[in-house]
């Protein structure tokens, strides 16, 4: 049988199984590799790809034993084979640190009309415990390979997390099936990514993916890229995520071709998730110079409303990044495309920066100091008119020094305050009153 004592090697965590990987079994003893992998303690993900189908089915009983494996990736060839998958169920639902699967399309597989997904169906019909499914297309001429049934076989994995597909893979009662997967009170969906999805406005898909992502409740990572839609053909989807349940923490809508008017419809998906959201991106979209100045300076009120020191406070202060890193530039004879460091003002990555900290009070004291109190002519009067009582904690609160690294300087405003003679006379007058 063969040994490989090294597969508990705890920096051993990740393994190709292959006919060309570089374990190979002495006497081609396939059995005895599965066996040892699962034995193992330590793997944590695990690739089966280009394999003879006798040596993998005389692996995968050996590999059914493992209970340390949280990812399994199938690439390719092995889409379509019933056998195989039929031999790797005892695999999930034996293990039960088993999560991921990731399936992947290559150039490997180039039979027609193409893999069919019904094994894979089948293998997802067996149980119910799946956390995260990712389907990958990886071909330079992609051939039908519809993954509607593997769509309406994930309803029954209450515990799935993430859903991402990558490639036109998804037909029309797929869609469907996906509405269905979000609008289900059971569902536990916190991530779904659609890249080169084909979402299909003639056939009235945005309206279908609208209706499941406004009946959702529990998304907070969302991506949906290199799309061909227009500012039309977005707007339901920016009024099902304006009205949603959910707290998006990630939104990217990047290389989906998305003119000036798209992206400002967008700016009130983000007031709607100002509490929540991280992430916002938007690279690779035909903004014009104009679109982009309304867009940074819509985002920089949003961040910090200077309109009074209450709105100050209730700006938003849990976005972190955008990204705007593609954005096209139309010149006369060419095309420019600028990093985001190029043109985003530096005000905007000054409180983009400050939103980073995670006492969100204190990021709220910052932007008031900077945006009422900061500079040569300082307007008191806000302060000046506050009640006696209340004065002296209002100076404490502005004079903190628990500020983030920046250059809002507490205890110069309580110079301020303290050398501004009217309130500094009402403050030893009330304590002269108690006394």
């Amino acid at each position: 049988m063969f040994e490989a004592s090294y597969f508990n090697d705890p920096n051993v965590y990740e393994l190709v199984v292959a006919d060309w990987c570089p374990y190979q079994p002495p006497g081609d003893d396939w059995e005895g590799f599965g066996n040892a992998v699962g034995r193992n303690t330590n793997l944590w993900e695990i690739t089966i790809c280009d394999m003879r189908q006798e040596r993998l089915l005389s692996f995968l009983p050996g590999l059914a034993l493992n209970r340390s494996i949280y990812k399994l990736t199938i690439v390719g060839m092995h889409l379509s084979d019933g056998e195989v998958w039929d031999n790797l169920i005892p695999f999930f639902n034996n293990n039960q640190a088993f999560e991921c699967l990731e399936v992947i399309m290559n150039e490997e597989d180039c039979s027609y009309p193409g893999p069919s997904a019904s094994a894979l169906t089948s293998a997802l019909q067996s149980f119910n415990t799946l956390k995260e499914l990712i389907i990958v297309e990886e071909r330079t001429y992609p051939v039908p390979w519809s993954v509607d049934s593997v769509i309406e076989a994930l309803n029954g994995h209450t515990g799935l997390r993430k859903l991402s597909c990558s490639g036109d893979m998804i037909g029309s009662e797929g869609w469907v099936a996906l509405e269905t997967l979000l609008q289900s009170p059971r569902s536990n969906l916190t991530t779904l990514h659609l890249i080169e999805t084909r979402i299909d406005a003639d056939q009235g898909v945005h309206i279908i993916l609208a209706n499941g992502l406004a009946g959702n409740a529990t998304l907070k990572d969302l991506e949906i890229s290199y799309q061909w839609l227009t500012p039309t053909d977005w707007q339901p989807i920016f009024d099902a995520l304006h009205r949603s349940r959910f707290g998006l923490e990630k939104l990217k809508l990047g290389d989906n071709n998305m003119d000036d008017a798209a992206v400002l419809s967008l700016l009130s998906v983000l007031l709607r998730h100002t509490t929540t959201l991280k992430t916002l991106d938007l690279s690779g979209n035909a903004i014009t110079d104009d679109g982009l100045i309304a867009l940074t300076n819509a985002l920089s009120n949003n961040l910090c409303d200077s309109s009074s020191i209450l709105s100050t406070y209730h700006s938003n202060h849990t976005l972190e990044e955008v990204c705007i890193n593609s954005v096209y530039r139309h010149g006369i004879n060419s095309l420019e495309i600028l990093t985001q460091e190029s043109f985003l003002p530096v005000n905007l990555r000054s409180l983009l920066y400050f939103n980073r900290e995670n006492n969100k009070n204190r990021v709220a004291r910052i932007k008031i100091i900077k945006a009422h109190f900061s500079g040569i002519d300082i307007n008191l009067k806000p302060f000046a008119d506050m009640e006696t009582n209340v004065l002296p904690h209002a100076i404490a609160w502005m004079a903190r020094d628990d500020t983030v690294d920046c250059d809002a300087d507490g205890m110069s405003v309580m110079y301020q305050f303290l050398s501004t003679m009217p309130l500094f006379e009402r403050i030893l007058s009330h304590y002269s009153n108690s006394a």
